[in-house]
């Protein structure tokens, strides 16, 4: 019993970590420019925005 707890703490310890290393990457690679043109859908004809 208490190594499968010992097992379950390092494995939801990775869980988070994992969680958190994916939110830095997707804040270095977020491109503001990128996400207002997709949201407006602007240059792309007569698609309408995400709001329509």
């Amino acid at each position: 019993m208490r190594d499968a707890a010992v097992i379950n703490q390092i494995v939801t310890v990775f869980k988070i970590v994992s969680i958190l290393v994916f939110i830095v990457v997707m804040f270095v690679y977020f491109d503001a420019g990128v996400f207002a043109d997709n949201w407006t859908a602007y240059g792309y004809g007569d698609l309408g925005s995400l709001n329509e």
